[in-house]
């Protein structure tokens, strides 16, 4: 059997036409990953205490309950850590309102899984079309996607730990103490890859219980290095704000120390830059083939209808020739 040239002409055409389908397919499988600006490059294992002390009004108590519900809560997410503590008259484990236990965290990832995703997405942000830090992503994916469903069940846990959190029964505000407790904590973590938090929702007054034991005038600087500390505080005119938060950021020494009015918090989308994974619930994973599919059909189709009309074009022109041949 004879090829003519439409039979290489088809073949050209099919050959293309799946070089075709696997350029859009491999593009279409990997597009760029754009990562919100807003959302942190690293997780946390984050401490949020509120103050519930007697020099703490009802509306200054739910407000600071308020705060950790709605500006802290939301932007913990997949590997990240919340534990929130009761400001008191003393510091131990009554202390923990919620997040003592695995069972009361978000899903976690192991600390390489958590390094991987961390570092491809700190990459991406800096250059969306950095092809090994997407492909990176896209690996360790799967190993997040099933997680998403399981957090708003840890976060529906903590609102409602919070809404019920009761002032403690003893009068006395020990808010250096509970700070020794969290650096003795933080100090035994240090290793980890996670960005370590302390928000302090109080009035900042520290009125220690008569007879208890006199804390350090000074935090711990090796214990809590690193630390990213947010004083947040009901502006009161009864009290010398300026004098107060100047003593706070004395005791904090050369540490990172943000202090915010409760107003000013109010305005703001999150005192906690989201999760590293925020907005990425929806994101799926596409091999090539997912895109490459759909168009074999109707490209199978039109090939089919090719198929027919070239030999159609051969039968024709077979007939044309047998008939020229008949004729004297």
């Amino acid at each position: 059997m004879r090829f003519q040239r439409s039979d290489f002409i088809a073949v050209l055409a099919v050959v293309l036409v799946a070089g075709i389908d696997g350029l859009v397919g491999y593009y279409r499988a990997h597009p760029n990953i754009d990562v919100p600006a807003e959302n942190r490059t690293r997780f946390v294992n984050a401490i949020a205490a509120v103050d519930g002390t007697r020099s703490m009004s009802d509306a200054n108590f739910a407000a600071a309950k308020e705060i950790v519900a709605r500006r802290i809560v939301p932007s913990i997410g997949i590997g990240d850590r919340l534990t929130c503590l009761a400001i008191g008259p003393h510091y131990g484990i009554s202390n923990v309102v919620f997040g003592a236990t695995f069972e009361e965290q978000p899903p976690q990832l192991s600390s390489q899984t958590a390094r991987r995703i961390a570092d491809a997405l700190s990459r991406l942000r800096s250059n969306p079309k950095e092809a090994s830090a997407s492909e990176e992503f896209r690996e360790a994916f799967p190993l997040v996607q099933p997680l998403f469903q399981q957090l708003p069940a840890a976060q529906s846990y903590w609102d409602n730990k919070l809404s019920n959190m009761k002032r403690p029964p003893e009068d006395g505000t020990a808010i250096r103490a509970l700070i020794e407790g969290v650096q003795a904590g933080f100090d035994t973590d240090a290793g980890t890859p996670a960005e370590r938090w302390i928000f302090l929702i109080t009035d900042l007054l520290e009125q220690p219980p008569v007879g208890a034991r006199a804390a350090a005038h000074s935090a711990n600087a090796d214990a809590l290095r690193g630390v990213k500390v947010v004083l947040i505080y009901p502006f009161e005119s009864q009290h010398d704000y300026d004098s107060i938060t100047n003593a706070w950021r004395a005791y904090f020494g050369d540490m990172e120390v943000k202090i915010y009015p409760f107003s000013k918090v109010r305005t703001q989308a999150y005192v906690l830059p989201p999760n590293p994974l925020s907005g990425f619930a929806s994101y799926h994973i596409y091999t090539a083939w997912d895109y490459i599919r759909p168009l074999l059909g109707p490209e199978l189709v039109a090939f089919s209808l090719l198929g027919i009309f070239l030999l159609s074009m051969k039968l024709v022109a077979a007939r044309v020739a047998q008939r020229e041949r008949a004729t004297p």
